[in-house]
C-alpha cells in the first residue's frame, strides 16, 4: 500500500522484502545458504503477505532481518519464535499451553518454499519436531530446545547417509549419526549395528560348555563360509528361499558367525544342522541327517558278534575282512607269515602232493596280485 510502510504487518519494509536490505548505499538480496554443500541462491517475499509460503512461520521469522541489514547486525524483533507445548505433548506455534522456548533460525529459511532443504519435512516440522516410533518400539518426543528440532537447512542433519525424512520412518534418530541401526550393508537381513555388537554363542566342545559373544562382518552374508548366512546364524533356523523368516518352527539355535565349525568337531555348522553322507567300509555309503533315523539291510548283514562301533547318532559297522582272488571267488584273506618262518610245501609230502601241487599250479597264476 503507498501509504503503508509495511503493508502486511510482518515486520519487514516494503521495499525490502523483494529486493533486500541496503548495504552500505546498494542492496544486498535475500540469499539462502545451505549446511549440506549445495549451491546458494537468492530469494524474495510477497510484501503483501505476512507469510509468503503459508507454512506457518512470518517472513521476518525466515529472513531474520537485522538492524542494519548484514548478517552481523541485531535480529529485528520480529524473528523471535515462540514455541508452546499443547495438551497432547506436541510442540506448536499456538500460544496455548505452557511455553516451552523462544528461539530464533540460525540462518534464514526461504519464505517462498514451505520445505528449504527439500527432504520432505516442511520447515515447520523441522523446527518444531516430531513424534515417531524408535527402533525399539518406543514413543519418541523430538523437540526443539536451543534451536531446531532438526536443520532446515539440510537434507541430513546428522550427516549419516539419510535424509531427516527418512530416518523417521525407519525410526531412528535425525539428530544423531545411528545409521548403523537401520543400514543393511550385505543385505543378509542383519542391520550393521547387530553384525558389529554380535551375539551371543554357548556351545560344547571338547573342553566343555562355553559361551562367547561373537560379530560378523558387515559386508558379508555368510561371514564364516559356511553355507549358513548370518541371519540364519543369529536367528538359528534355516531359511533356504531368503524371505527372512525361519522355514519351520525348528531351531538349532545360534551359532558363531566368522566360526565355519562352532564346535569344532570336523564338521561344519551346515554340515551338522543339514545332516552329511559319509563313506562306510568296502564303498558303503550312509547318510544320516540330524534327529533322523535311518535303517538299511545290507547283503553280508551285521554280525552279532561285530557290534556297532559308534553308538552315536551316525552309526558305522565292521564288515567282514574279504578279498577276492585273481578267478573271482571269496576267500578269507591269509594271515601274514612271520619273517624268517619256515613253512613246509605239500608237495614235500610225497607223490600224490606233488601231482596235486603240480595240478593246482598250472590253474592258478604264476604271481598271485596283491591284496587290495
Amino acid at each position: 500500500m503507498p501509504d503503508s510502510f509495511d503493508t502486511d504487518d510482518d515486520g519487514i519494509a516494503d521495499g525490502v522484502e523483494p529486493f533486500g536490505p541496503f548495504v552500505g548505499n546498494e542492496r544486498e538480496p535475500w540469499t539462502i545458504r545451505f549446511d549440506d554443500g549445495r549451491d546458494a541462491y537468492q530469494t524474495s517475499s510477497n510484501p503483501a503477505r505476512a507469510d509468503t509460503d503459508f507454512d506457518g512461520l512470518t517472513d521476518c521469522q525466515e529472513l531474520i532481518p537485522t538492524d542494519d541489514g548484514t548478517a552481523t547486525g541485531t535480529p529485528l524483533a520480529c524473528s523471535l519464535i515462540d514455541v508452546y507445548v499443547n495438551a497432547d505433548g506436541l510442540a506448536t506455534l499456538e500460544p496455548t499451553g505452557t511455553l516451552l522456548t523462544s528461539l530464533r533460525l540460525p540462518d534464514p529459511t526461504d519464505p517462498a518454499a514451505i520445505d528449504t532443504d527439500g527432504d520432505g519435512l516442511t520447515d515447520v516440522e523441522e523446527l518444531l519436531g516430531f513424534r515417531y516410533e524408535g527402533l525399539d518400539g518406543t514413543t519418541i518426543d523430538l523437540r526443539p530446545s536451543a534451536g531446531p528440532a532438526t536443520n532446515p537447512l539440510s537434507r541430513d542433519t546428522d550427516d549419516d547417509g539419510l535424509a531427516d525424512r527418512l530416518e523417521l520412518q525407519l525410526g531412528s534418530d535425525p539428530t544423531n549419526g545411528d545409521e548403523d541401526s537401520v543400514i543393511d550393508e550385505d543385505g543378509d537381513g542383519l542391520v550393521n549395528l547387530q553384525e558389529t555388537t554380535g551375539w551371543e554363542v554357548t556351545w560344547v566342545d571338547a573342553i566343555g560348555e562355553r559361551t562367547a559373544i561373537d560379530a560378523s562382518f558387515v559386508d558379508d552374508p555368510d561371514s564364516d563360509d559356511d553355507g549358513l548366512t548370518d541371519w540364519e546364524e543369529y536367528h538359528g533356523c534355516r531359511d533356504a528361499n531368503r524371505d527372512l523368516t525361519c522355514d519351520d518352527d525348528a531351531r538349532f539355535g545360534r551359532t558363531r558367525p566368522i566360526f565355519a565349525d562352532s564346535d569344532a568337531d570336523g564338521l561344519s555348522d551346515r554340515e551338522e544342522v543339514d545332516g552329511v553322507d559319509f563313506p562306510g567300509d568296502d564303498g558303503v555309503r550312509f547318510s544320516r541327517s540330524v534327529g533322523h533315523r535311518q535303517r538299511r539291510r545290507r547283503s553280508l548283514g551285521r554280525r552279532r558278534d561285530r557290534p556297532a562301533l559308534d553308538r552315536g547318532r551316525h552309526r558305522s559297522w565292521r564288515l567282514p575282512r574279504v578279498v577276492r582272488s585273481a578267478a573271482g571267488r571269496r576267500r578269507r584273506r591269509r594271515p601274514e607269515r612271520r619273517r624268517g618262518a619256515r613253512v613246509r610245501h605239500r608237495s614235500h609230502q610225497g607223490g600224490h602232493g606233488r601231482r596235486r601241487s603240480a595240478r593246482r599250479s598250472r590253474a592258478r597264476p604264476r604271481h598271485r596280485p596283491p591284496d587290495p
